[in-house]
């Protein structure tokens, strides 16, 4: 298991705490009173740039390896580490020690982002915030509307059965359909479903499905459907096939 974002804050922790350490020590005033300190206080934020490049490398190689050049190494990051080197090998063991010699270039890493740049995109975060807004404001106000009563003879009269999809196959010229071999208990059936939009043949195979039993048949694209899956209707009429879970529940009924 990796912890990408915790490794990223980290390593930014570490630039914080430089940038902090480097202005409160002020080398470009107190080079002035005591060239000493100055320089040590540049040498130690030299390496703490270094070593932030071998820190951050893993996230933004490319920028890492300018910093290790401009620092006034020939080797790139990469080769560095391929000498059996590990990172912490390198941070025991700073590289930019008295007499080292700085690139003689240096360059902006990062532009500045002006806010021209940035407004765009603001506004289109805050178009999306919107209709976001409104999706969920119209889903508080939808109202759930139900079908008229049945009585509970009625529903018994539904024979809903656990099966187990044990073959299944596109039909022909039929986008939406998916001819699947069931098993429930001791007998096997073949049924249509429109569910191929959501589902392969070989998503469904070895799946649990609930299965109306008593359905009577009907022929659908010159094959005959023996019954009817359950399935849920999601938002953008994604369907979702109800699985049953289970031990010894092939052909059980449904109550």
């Amino acid at each position: 298991q990796f912890h990408f974002r915790e490794a990223v804050s980290a390593g930014m922790e570490i630039a914080r705490a430089s940038n902090r350490f480097l202005t409160g020590s002020e080398p470009w005033k107190a080079i002035k009173i005591d060239r000493d300190a100055a320089a040590k206080t540049m040498a130690l934020s030299l390496n703490l740039c270094h070593a932030l490049s071998l820190v951050l490398y893993p996230v933004i190689p490319g920028t890492c390896n300018r910093i290790h050049a401009m620092l006034g190494f020939d080797a790139t990051i990469e080769e560095l580490f391929s000498r059996g080197k590990s990172l912490l090998d390198v941070l025991r063991d700073p590289p930019l020690k008295k007499g080292h010699r700085i690139g003689k270039t240096s360059e902006i890493l990062f532009a500045k982002i002006e806010d021209s740049a940035i407004e765009p995109e603001l506004k289109k975060i805050e178009k999306l915030l919107q209709d976001a807004e409104k999706r969920e404001a119209a889903a508080v106000e939808e109202r759930t509307e139900f079908k008229p009563p049945i009585t509970f003879d009625d529903f018994l009269k539904v024979d809903l059965r656990v099966a187990k999809v044990i073959a299944a196959e596109k039909v022909k010229k039929a986008g939406k359909l998916l001819k699947l071999h069931l098993q429930v208990g001791s007998s096997t059936r073949q049924v249509l479903a429109g569910v191929a939009k959501n589902y392969t043949p070989e998503e469904m195979l070895g799946k649990n499905v609930v299965l109306v039993a008593n359905l009577a048949p009907r022929t659908i694209r010159d094959e005959v459907s023996e019954g009817m899956i359950l399935a849920v209707e999601g938002s953008e009429g994604a369907l979702f096939v109800i699985e049953p879970v289970g031990d010894e529940i092939n052909g059980k009924q449904v109550q």
